[in-house]
């Protein structure tokens, strides 16, 4: 009965809504032998609402998604809603910290996407969710902390000086040999 489902029904719902949208926008690796259809994502859609009205966290950020970034395909029409997405995203944090729901909060705040510009929170987002295991996260902050500045710098000036050797030793050689 989807109507009032338990949580184990619930958990099924959103593993589907998962799957056919990874079947819909094209990603490898799901188990959905079906094509993208508009089916597909009308299914998606009616399965995410069903853990959206469970308060599930994982289906909370996919709904956060939709608005994020809008369906405008065939007959489904979600208009890209930032407020709405972020208020889905945070209903997700609040129910279980979803570090997915984390990092979209953050680029929402690092783009200015339906809130403030602001680096600061921005950052703070996405190293709560690098914190919680989020890979991208992880990466995004790895990408702008100071320690990769540093490694940078050190790789452009060890570049220098291993080209300044070579180019004194040519000289040397040209010089030597005539």
């Amino acid at each position: 009965d989807l109507s009032n489902p338990d949580d184990e029904t619930v958990r099924k719902c959103v593993d589907l809504a998962l799957e056919y949208m990874e079947v819909y926008a094209g990603f490898k690796g799901s188990r959905v032998l079906e094509p993208p259809t508009e089916e597909n994502k009308a299914r998606a859609i009616k399965y995410i609402d069903i853990g959206v009205n469970a308060d599930d966290p994982d289906a909370l950020k996919l709904k956060g998604d939709l608005y994020y970034y809008g369906v405008s395909r065939g007959q489904t029409h979600i208009v890209c809603d930032y407020q709405r997405a972020k208020s889905y995203y945070l209903r997700a944090i609040e129910k279980n910290g979803q570090v997915g729901a984390m990092y979209q909060l953050g680029l929402m705040y690092y783009k200015g996407l339906g809130v403030p510009k602001d680096k600061e929170t921005a950052k703070s987002w996405m190293q709560k969710s690098a914190d919680g295991g989020y890979e991208i996260a992880k990466q995004w902050v790895d990408r702008r902390s100071v320690k990769h500045w540093i490694r940078s710098i050190v790789s452009i000036f060890i570049g220098v000086i291993v080209a300044i050797v070579i180019i004194i030793f040519i000289v040397f050689v040209v010089n030597y040999l005539k």
